[in-house]
């Protein structure tokens, strides 16, 4: 509960790994109100493209219903 930090070395395409990641430092009983999450990234990798397809994955999963049907 004493750690805000957490450095990713390494991601997967899959939304929910990251998720669930975050969840484990940014939990009950947290001391500090701010987490920090940090991507390593080497500039023209795969890791750029992952980290792209999380955020957008992230956008769409913050749509409602609503606005999901109308972008159909």
């Amino acid at each position: 509960v004493a750690s805000n930090v957490c450095v990713y070395y390494s991601n997967s395409f899959r939304l929910e790994d990251r998720i669930q990641s975050e969840d484990r430092i940014h939990r009950v009983n947290q001391e500090r109100e701010i987490c920090y999450y940090i991507d390593l990234v080497v500039k023209g990798t795969i890791d750029e493209k992952i980290l792209e397809n999380i955020a957008r994955k992230k956008d769409i999963s913050k749509l409602s219903v609503e606005e999901l049907k109308s972008l159909v």
